[in-house]
């Protein structure tokens, strides 16, 4: 469509001038532009908006002195059985074994920290019952609720209040598994544990998502857990590196190596580990020389510590 003017010439005649319109398919495009900005830009606030609600839902709020019971806590030992089933693709949390390891196993390079965890692993602290519940081997030093993300089950979503217990490897040997059952208020709790090195403690959820209250009750029920002396978390065999989540291992001999694998802990920022999961990386077979990259969805290279490193010879 067109707009005219009439424009009047000397001789008093007259003589039309034309004005094209911009052209729609110009005018959609531009909109098309401006539209996928604004979606793009309302996508980035609310990933930002989640992050920060999430880091600042992550809290363990620790219970007063003096409302847990002491008594000791008799250890049973037993077999560890396959305590999750595989949380994602490349990623498992790692079945408690009860055979001998597969092989030699070494020591990661992976750094120790105070950094908040990444997203997906919470970052707050549970609350405190400074009474500890001494098991020999295992101790049980702090009790509290924790909000925030809920690692144990490796799907991270938001919780509220959930019962929390610092747990602590009193020996020199690697905790393998533990399963620890307490009463709160009347209820049956579990607080599953795997992969937690000599000296190491952790904030471990309750298994369930039970909740507990500012005067909740924890009183010990039973323990059945099992060691390890053959664990490292760092080797010159082997050379484990990061980029993101993407960890990549090179076999550093000139022997074959099967069944290649790591274990690794989310970093609380207290210094003690988060939760009772521990992530399993599987890198197969590498040959003399060679090297294999894999995704470890939980990784980073500031806020987890790699605690076992493990592989057999051909």
């Amino acid at each position: 469509m067109r707009s005219l003017d009439i424009l009047y010439g000397e001789k008093g005649g007259s003589s039309v001038k034309s004005h094209n319109r911009i052209p729609r398919s110009r005018i959609l495009l531009v909109a098309v532009v401006v539209l996928l900005a604004v979606v793009i830009c309302a996508e980035l606030l609310a990933m930002r908006a989640m992050r920060e609600k999430a880091d600042a839902s992550d809290v363990i709020q620790t219970l007063p002195e003096g409302d847990g019971e002491t008594e000791p806590a008799a250890v049973d030992s037993a077999e560890p059985t396959d305590l999750r089933s595989p949380t994602e693709s490349g990623e498992t949390e790692p079945a408690a074994e009860g055979g001998s390891d597969p092989g030699n196993a070494g020591q990661s390079g992976a750094s120790a920290g105070n950094n908040s965890p990444p997203s997906g692993s919470g970052s707050g602290k549970p609350s405190e019952q400074t009474e500890e519940i001494a098991s020999g081997d295992i101790s049980c030093d702090k009790f509290g609720m924790f909000s925030g993300q809920f690692v144990e089950d490796g799907r991270d979503e938001l919780v509220q209040n959930v019962a929390a217990v610092l747990v602590t490897n009193r020996t020199d040997r690697f905790l393998d598994f533990a399963t620890l059952t307490f009463d709160i208020d009347g209820q049956t709790a579990t607080f599953i544990l795997s992969g937690l090195p000599a000296g190491r403690s952790a904030w471990v959820m309750e298994a369930t998502r039970m909740t507990a209250t500012n005067s909740s009750v924890f009183t010990y029920l039973n323990c059945v857990n099992s060691f390890r002396d053959d664990v490292t978390a760092s080797t010159d065999q082997i050379t484990i590196s990061s980029d993101g989540n993407m960890l990549t291992a090179v076999n550093n001999t000139s022997e074959t190596l099967e069944g290649v694998f790591i274990y690794y802990r989310t970093l609380h920022t207290d210094g003690n580990f988060l939760g009772g999961i521990t992530y399993r990386v599987d890198f197969g077979t590498l040959e003399p020389g060679a090297s294999v990259e894999t995704l470890a969805g939980h990784f980073n290279k500031d806020t987890t510590e790699i605690v076992r490193i493990g592989w057999q010879k051909e």
